[in-house]
């Protein structure tokens, strides 16, 4: 109920023309914002339906997506965002958007499509809607956590350390993560003491079980960025760097993929690219292998080409000699039954992964250059391909393995990466590595002697 208003004994100052004047001029400005934002997303709208009567529905999805993140409540966008995302396969998106077009202020669906987006790599999009549902639901510690962590994921460190430093309302496996999570935005805003008394907290707090690694990637990455000093890293990408040590990311950049670490199928050009991007970096911090290493017949492929562009010689794993050695290797579950002699570092110094499993806490034995993918297809494996989608109905068809010998396929792979031009971003860094490769743990065995994990929240 609003408060009553009494009619004032006397009549007010005269009317003021200019104030007048003034307010009538910001009535006008407001429309024509209103009526600018109606346009900009009506052009949006017609440009999504273009996509998808084209039957580009990722990019169209994208679009949509985009027109969402500074309209959230838009019951057109989310009326065609749920057919999109059904289309793409994503049944719970779907279902999400379509409730939430009819019921735009329920809090429970405001979370839950914040979450989703939020887990599928559209932090920015999922953000105005647990903002919406934090608006409703200021005492719910959880959604003030996603929120954070959303900001977190969209590289608003300030914001996610203050909204996490609230722990109200949250379970003891919430509040440890919460912990963690702002220990690492702290960090990341340089706010460097306040996130050495939360460590120091965090040491004195009973943790859930797996959360040592964490706090311990917290510890080392602290020491290494007080040693760095006045002169922070100028970027996330090498932030990574000064954090784990050597890993080197790549994303696809593909318009509209849903999720930060999508699945890649990588042609030739494009593994040899990335072998080309590993052989700048080993020589930016001074590493020369002395042999490259392979344990299986994925592996072996992907050896003889590093090795032909590194100019190393290459053996299978058992002829290791333990001389300063770079091991290759398709994934992570190429490991299975050689971790052990991996992490020691006694009988592989280095270690290569193509394909790097972004899971929180994945641990990384040792530290590991590699490329991040949720799924990864190498040209020479048999897969299913969609090549084609009548109605509902997605028609696929197998594509059969290649059935070259591996050092065919490889050649393919060396000719195709050498071609490439120098990668530049790998240059231009080349200045902070070589002045912090006493910090990399790929470099400096002795200082950094344990098995490191990535920490749990890591948005890189």
């Amino acid at each position: 109920m609003s408060p009553s208003r009494s009619r004032p004994d006397k009549p007010g100052a005269p009317v003021d023309s200019d104030a007048l004047r003034s307010r009538r001029i910001c009535v006008v400005m407001f429309s024509m914002t209103d009526s600018k934002k109606e346009n900009e997303n009506g052009l949006a709208l017609e440009k999504a339906s273009s996509l998808i009567e084209e039957k580009d529905y990722r990019s169209a999805f994208a679009c949509l997506l985009d027109l969402l993140k500074n309209d959230p409540k838009n019951s057109s966008a989310l009326e065609a965002a749920a057919r999109t995302a059904a289309k793409l396969g994503d049944r719970a998106g779907g279902e999400l958007f379509e409730s939430l077009a009819g019921n735009p202020e329920d809090p429970e669906l405001l979370y839950r499509t914040g979450f989703h987006l939020t887990g599928n790599g559209r932090s920015d999009v999922g953000i105005p809607y647990l903002e919406a549902c934090m608006a409703v639901c200021p005492e719910n510690g959880d959604v003030r956590y996603e929120l954070g962590y959303a900001c977190f994921q969209s590289r608003l460190f300030e914001r996610s350390a203050d909204l996490l430093s609230d722990l109200r309302g949250l379970s003891p496996e919430r509040i440890a993560a919460s912990g963690l999570l702002r220990v690492e935005s702290l960090l990341y805003s340089g706010r460097i003491d306040e996130a050495a008394a939360d460590l120091s907290r965090l040491k004195n707090a009973s943790l859930p079980a797996g959360a040592e690694d964490s706090l311990l990637a917290m510890n080392l990455l602290l020491r290494r960025l007080r040693r760095i000093g006045e002169e922070p890293p100028r970027s996330l990408r090498e932030w990574h760097y000064a954090q784990h040590g050597a890993v080197l990311l790549s994303e696809s950049r593909r318009e509209g993929n849903m999720g930060r670490y999508p699945s890649l199928s990588m042609n030739s050009t494009a593994i040899g690219a990335v072998i080309r991007q590993l052989k700048t970096f080993l020589d930016l911090i001074e590493i020369i292998p002395s042999a490259i290493l392979f344990h299986d017949t994925d592996g072996e492929i992907l050896a003889l080409a590093a090795g032909s562009i590194l100019e190393r010689p290459v053996r299978g794993f058992s002829q290791r000699s333990g001389k300063r050695e770079l091991l290759v290797i398709p994934d992570t579950e190429s490991l299975k039954g050689i971790e052990e002699t991996v992490s020691s570092r006694a009988d592989v110094e280095h270690l290569f992964c193509f394909r790097i499993d972004p899971a929180r806490s994945a641990p990384v034995v040792p530290d590991i250059t590699g490329i991040m993918a949720r799924a990864f297809r190498f040209p020479w494996q048999s897969r299913i391909e969609v090549f084609e989608t009548t109605g509902e109905k997605p028609l696929a068809r197998e594509i059969a393995a290649d059935d070259r010998p591996p050092w065919e396929i490889a050649r393919e792979i060396a000719d195709a990466g050498r071609q490439l031009p120098e990668d530049g971003r790998m240059i231009e860094a080349s200045g902070f590595y070589c002045r912090h490769r006493n910090l990399l743990i790929s470099t400096n065995s002795k200082l950094f002697p344990f098995r490191r994990a990535f920490t749990t929240f890591s948005p890189f």
